[in-house]
Order: C-alpha cells, then structure tokens, then sequence
C-alpha cells in the first residue's frame, strides 16, 4: 500500500509542481495567455492558497492529500453510484434539471463548474436519499474513549470505559421515524430538494433559501444524517466525491438510456458493511442523436 501511494506521488508531483508555478505566473500577470484548466488539481492549488499555511501550498503535501483523496474516492464512489442507480430508476426525472443546467452554466466548451453542479438540486437531494437508505456501514462517528475516567452516559446508561471504541447506529438513525416522518424507510428522491425548491419559491435568495441550501445538502452532516460523519472529523472528501458523482449522474442522464429496475434487488451485508448485489444486471444503451441511424 505504502509503495503505491508514493508511486502515485511521485507520478503526480511533476504536474502538480508545474500547475502551481503557472497559476502563479497567471496570478502575477493576468494578461498570460494561459487559463488553469477546470480540474481537481486546479481546484486544490486554489484551495491551498486560502489556507493560512504556507505548509498546505508545498506541492507534495498537495500530492499527498490528493492521494488520500483519490484513495478513498476510488472505493466509495462506485458503491454509492450503484445504490443510486438501483435506488431511483426513474432517471428522466432528473433528465431536465441536468440538461437545463448544462444549457444555462456550461457554455461553448461543455465544461461542468462548481458553480453549475450546484445548482443539481434535485440530483443532490437524490443522491442525499441513497447515501441515507444505503450507509457504507452499520457504523459511524466511532470515537475511541480516552479519559482516564471513561466517559460517563447520560441518565443511567452507565459509563464507558477508556479505550473502549463506541459509535452511532447510522441504520437506525437514517431510517428512525422520529428523524424522517412515517416513510423513512422509503426512498423519497425528492425529499430534500422540495424543501430547498420550497425555500426557492418564497424567500428569493433570502436568508431562508441559503439556509435551506445548506441544511438539506448532501455534503451537510446532521444527527439525523451520518453519512459522512459528524463534527470537526466529517469526512473532508465530502465535497469532491458528490461533485464527481454529479458529473458522472449528468454524463450517464445526457448520454444513455436505463432500463428501469422494477425489482431491488436486497443489501448484501458483510460484517458491518452494506454493500449492493455484486450480480444485479443493469442495462443501458446509447442516446441516438439527430442524424445518427
């Protein structure tokens, strides 16, 4: 593992060492004829020249986080892009947003921004609805108790001893009553994003609809919803990885058609993790275009 996380690093250093000294260059001379392309180095370079740390602009250390990054995306985002696809097989729903957006944000050259992928509400709120229903686990905010006192429960649940590890039952939480109404174990695509469109249509672009934006996204951990941790410890890839899933759900919606699953097919469980069917059979063809035979 160790050997081929440096030997990512040392593959992505030499651009990621160029990138930064032509962003500067652009920085210092507007008029070069240059523009960073629209990517994810670009987008971290620009992130780490926000921080206050000139320790977070060093290009290896933007290497490395890159490769952390990369790491964890390459596990989690094909598990949760095949929930998502089983989970809403009414994709045309989606189909108009998407193209809408595309034709309003994207431009001559075709290129998604940050700025046009957020405004996929209701591609948001439906991912939002699969990571609920399908947790990469049983598990999450698992905390290692390290006072020498342990950690003492509310009412009389007693106390947790230190180094004993303890953590939230995410299944039972994403589909608690209490948290999501009587159809919490229902997949509802719409269930965020009619909040936020609610938001839309009264406050104007008020103080009610950025709160609405940011309490019902996909990347906001909540008690109610742990997908992505909880606190100073949620998972920092949080942002890119709905990003990509966006881009990928806008390219799969504009470019192909898929056969509906009538029929979901059940969670695997293995151990505490929740996995989908390995041998489920999802069927997709071509869009033809204007012209194409």
């Amino acid at each position: 593992m160790r050997r081929n996380l440096q030997n990512f690093t040392n593959l992505m250093l030499p651009h990621v060492e160029e990138r930064v000294q032509q962003m500067k260059r652009k920085q210092e001379d507007p008029d070069l004829d240059w523009e960073p392309p629209n990517d994810f180095i670009t987008w971290h370079v620009e992130a780490s020249y926000r921080a206050k740390s000139a320790y977070e602009r060093i290009p290896y250390v933007i290497c490395e986080r890159l490769n952390v990054m990369n790491l964890f995306a390459g596990h989690t985002s094909p598990l949760a892009l095949s929930n998502f696809l089983i989970d809403f097989f009414k994709l045309e729903a989606l189909t108009e947003e998407v193209e809408r957006v595309y034709a309003e944000e994207c431009g001559e050259d075709g290129q998604w921004t940050q700025a046009a992928l957020n405004k996929l509400v209701r591609v948001d709120s439906a991912l939002k609805e699969s990571f609920r229903l399908h947790p990469l686990g049983l598990k999450s905010v698992e905390r290692k108790v390290m006072g020498a006192a342990g950690f003492r429960m509310p009412g009389d649940l007693g106390t947790v001893p230190k180094g004993s590890v303890v953590g939230l039952p995410i299944w039972e939480v994403h589909q608690d009553p209490d948290n999501y109404g009587t159809d919490a174990a229902r997949y509802d695509p719409f269930r965020f994003s009619r909040v936020i469109e609610a938001a839309e249509a009264s406050s104007n672009e008020g103080s009610g609809l950025l709160h609405a934006r940011r309490t019902h996204a996909a990347t906001t951990p909540s008690a109610e919803f742990l997908h992505f941790g909880l606190g100073r410890h949620a998972c920092p890839g949080r942002f890119i990885a709905v990003q990509l899933l966006k881009m990928d759900i806008a390219y799969l919606l504009m470019n192909y058609e898929v056969q509906p699953i009538e029929n979901k097919p059940p969670i695997l469980f293995q151990n505490l993790a929740l996995l989908p069917q390995m041998n489920f059979v999802l069927k997709v063809r071509r869009k033809r275009r204007a012209g194409e035979m």
